[in-house]
C-alpha cells in the first residue's frame, strides 16, 4: 500500500509494517485526510465511516507508532471478585477433589451435609470452572472384540461353485414417520442369487434370524460367508457361524471386498425402491414386496454378468454342464 502526505515523523520509520488489516485500513484513513486537505468530512464520507470513530483513531494515532492504531484489550480494568469466603471455596476444592467424577448438584449436596453451607450448583459450577476442576475428556472406544482373528476370504472361493462364498450385508433404510427398518441381503458371488428380508433392527439377532433364512432358502449348501465388520455380524451370528460355516470378515473401509452385495443395493434402489406406488407402512410389509422383488431378481431379471441369463437359469445352465452335479436342477420357488 503507498502512503504518502503522512506527517514527516512517518517517513523516518522503517518501511515494512507488521499491521493487521484492521491497522491498515484505519492507516488509509489518515492518508487520505493527509492527502485531500485534513477534510475530516469528506474521509468520513469516503470510507463511510462515522465522525466518531475517526475522530478516535486520529486522537490515538501516533506517527512514530503506527502499533498505536492496532486494537487494544477490551478487559475490564476492575473486574469482580467473588464474594465467596475462601474457606468456603477451599471447602469446594477439597469436594471436588474427593469426588472428580461428581456434578456439581451432587457436591451441593454434600456441601451442605457435610459443612452445613448452602451454596447454588451455579456457583458450585463457576468455582468448578474458575480453578479448571473437570477431569480430562476421554475419547470412548467402543471396539467390537471377538475371541478370535478375523480371517479374510481366499479369492478362489469368489466363482468356485454355488455356495462356495456368500456376502451378506445390510441396508439402513427409513419410513416418513422418522422409524428405521433394516434390509439384510445375502448374495452368492458364483450365480448372484439373492435373498432379501427386512427387519426393524440391525442387532446380531436379527442376523442370527436371517441366517437361519438363507440357509431355507437357498438350494445349495452354504460353505462360506463374508460380511463387514458391523456390529450385527458379530455376537449371535458369529457364533452360530462357528460350527457349521466358516465365516470371513472385509478389510475395515473396504466394500470392494463386500462388492457383489454392495453393488446390489444400488440395483435395489434403482429398480425397486424408487418405482414403489406406495410406501409400505410397516417392516411385514415392506418384507413382503422384498420377496416379491426377489423372486423377480432371482427368476425374470437377466444379468449382464451372466450372459443375460438369471440366476435361476444360470444355476441350472452350471448343473448341465458338470456331470458330477446330480441331474436335479434345483429351484428356489
Amino acid at each position: 500500500m503507498r502512503i504518502i502526505a503522512l506527517p514527516k515523523p512517518f517517513y523516518r520509520l522503517p518501511t515494512e509494517h507488521n499491521l493487521s488489516p484492521n491497522a491498515k485500513r484505519r492507516l488509509a484513513w489518515l492518508d487520505f485526510y493527509h492527502h485531500h486537505g485534513h477534510n475530516a468530512r469528506q474521509t468520513c464520507r469516503h470510507f463511510a465511516i462515522s465522525s466518531r470513530t475517526f475522530y478516535k483513531w486520529k486522537a490515538r494515532f501516533n506517527p512514530r507508532d503506527l502499533a498505536s492504531l492496532e486494537d487494544r484489550s477490551r478487559r475490564p480494568k476492575h473486574l469482580r471478585s467473588s464474594p465467596l469466603p475462601q474457606a468456603t471455596v477451599d471447602q469446594v476444592i477439597a469436594l471436588r477433589k474427593q469426588f472428580p467424577a461428581w456434578s456439581k448438584y451432587k457436591l451441593a449436596v454434600l456441601l451442605h451435609q457435610r459443612h452445613g453451607i448452602t451454596l447454588s450448583p451455579s456457583a458450585i459450577g463457576r468455582l468448578l470452572k474458575r480453578y479448571n476442576l473437570f477431569l480430562p475428556k476421554t475419547r470412548k472406544k467402543y471396539l467390537r472384540r471377538l475371541n478370535r482373528k478375523r480371517q479374510r476370504a481366499p479369492q478362489h472361493l469368489y466363482k468356485a461353485a454355488p455356495g462356495s462364498l456368500l456376502q451378506l450385508d445390510t441396508k439402513h433404510l427409513g419410513f416418513s414417520d422418522g422409524s428405521k427398518v433394516f434390509q439384510f441381503t445375502a448374495a452368492d458371488t458364483c450365480t448372484r442369487l439373492r435373498v432379501l428380508r427386512a427387519y426393524s433392527t440391525a442387532s446380531s439377532k436379527s442376523a442370527q434370524r436371517f441366517l437361519t433364512e438363507v440357509r431355507n432358502a437357498f438350494p445349495f449348501p452354504l460353505q462360506n460367508l463374508n460380511t463387514d465388520n458391523g456390529s450385527e455380524f458379530l455376537g449371535f451370528f458369529d457364533k452360530a457361524c462357528a460350527d457349521t460355516i466358516p465365516h470371513f470378515f472385509s478389510n475395515p473401509h473396504s466394500p470392494k471386498q463386500n462388492g457383489l452385495v454392495e453393488r446390489s443395493h444400488k440395483t435395489d434402489d434403482d429398480e425397486f425402491y424408487h418405482l414403489l406406488e406406495e410406501e409400505p407402512q410397516t417392516v411385514a410389509e415392506l418384507d413382503q414386496k422384498l420377496r416379491e422383488w426377489e423372486q423377480i431378481y432371482n427368476t425374470v431379471r437377466p444379468h449382464a454378468a451372466l450372459g443375460y441369463l438369471t440366476p435361476q437359469a444360470y444355476l441350472a445352465s452350471l448343473t448341465k454342464r458338470d456331470p458330477k452335479r446330480p441331474a436335479k436342477v434345483f429351484t428356489m420357488y
